[in-house]
């Protein structure tokens, strides 16, 4: 799917509600935001060159990244009208299914960034003046088949960042402070943190699987086996459901599945099946209903949303052709940006879903 701007059509009730959306996935780092009941205006689009990245906004600022055809390009832009205030220009490469990847994280005034062949970048928020940066080869790190895809993470004065192996560096200085020992293979997604019992462990998804982490150390805790066929991989986070358990799910006809986490780290499957398989986009949840929605396929124009009951995988419903996107969950409702880049704002229930507003 070609991404050649940024057209998350910047409309004026989604700029409110991702105000301080400081990192992928929004504020809580699950794909939720606060209420919207109209998608509003579009206020204006700009080419930013080829990318998947996400925004994060914080204040009047909003943070971005594109490839212009020969080099990465770090964008600062005023959230309400567009204009460029600053630009970070880095080396990278092209590569297979081009430009960018990631999504700047901003923190304590720092933006945070990692390019497709696995350098890592910490820029003042302010100014876009790089203030540390880490080549890939210093944490003996390879591009992964598709380009490194994670964002970063931070926690208790660190950077953490899922390069292949998780590792972390100073937040203010960029010295690595630890990494995984063991490298896992194809890893896209951004690690997250779970708090089970009172203890935080780091949650990342690899091709071999879900691995839980000691965020002290670096030490892996548990790896639950979870490999997709050929050339598949779980690109999606873990989806923390209630007070011990994640979702999962996985395109490549691989399934989906609830997982049980002790507050060691072990990871015991509660359920799994084949219902829901999200290939991009993750699943946004809505907890006190006890329903998932998302995405079910490979990406492509036809990809159906489904909606699936937390406890026992069952499908609520499903509303065909939609196509693959990117879901926001907005208080009670769903933003929907479907494969073609329609807009619709939906107001789903256990029972079904109504389409509330839509814009091309």
């Amino acid at each position: 799917m070609k991404r050649t701007l940024l057209s998350l059509l910047i409309v004026s009730s989604v700029v409110l509600a991702a105000a301080d959306s400081t990192k992928f996935l929004g504020p809580t780092g699950d794909g939720h935001h606060p209420q919207v009941n109209s998608i509003g205006k579009q206020l204006w689009t700009k080419t930013l060159g080829v990318g998947y990245s996400n925004v994060s906004v914080v204040g009047d600022k909003l943070y971005t990244a594109g490839f212009d055809g020969t080099q990465g390009v770090i964008y600062c832009l005023n959230a309400t009208t567009g204009k460029e205030l600053w630009t970070y220009k880095y080396p990278t490469k092209e590569g297979k299914y081009k430009g960018t990847r990631s999504t700047p994280m901003i923190a304590d005034g720092k933006l945070y960034f990692t390019s497709r062949i696995s350098d890592t970048y910490c820029l003042d928020a302010t100014t876009g003046k790089k203030i540390w940066s880490v080549s890939s080869k210093k944490v003996r790190v390879k591009e992964p088949t598709f380009g490194s895809a994670s964002s970063a993470l931070i926690y208790n004065g660190l950077c953490i960042v899922n390069l292949g192996r998780a590792v972390a560096f100073d937040a203010k200085t960029g010295k690595v402070k630890w990494y995984s020992r063991t490298e896992y293979t194809k890893a896209y997604n951004t690690p997250r943190t779970l708090t089970i019992g009172g203890n935080t462990m780091l949650v990342i998804t690899t091709y071999e699987g879900i691995v839980t982490i000691d965020p002290k150390t670096g030490k892996t805790l548990d790896l639950f086996k979870w490999t997709p066929p050929r050339i598949g991989t779980t690109i999606t986070v873990p989806v923390a459901i209630g007070k011990d358990q994640i979702f999962i799910s996985t395109a490549y006809n691989t399934g989906c599945a609830m997982l049980k986490v002790s507050p060691e780290g072990n990871m015991t499957q509660v359920w799994k099946n084949m219902n829901l398989n999200n290939h991009m986009a993750n699943s946004m949840l809505f907890a006190k209903e006890g329903y998932l929605v998302g995405f079910h396929g490979n990406t492509n124009a036809k990809t159906p949303l489904v909606a699936m009951d937390v406890k026992t995988g069952k499908v609520l419903w499903k509303r065909e052709n939609v196509g693959s996107g990117n879901l926001i969950k907005c208080g009670t409702n769903l933003l929907v940006i479907g494969y073609t880049g329609k807009v619709e704002l939906l107001k789903t229930t256990r029972e079904g879903c109504n389409v509330l507003q839509s814009l091309r």
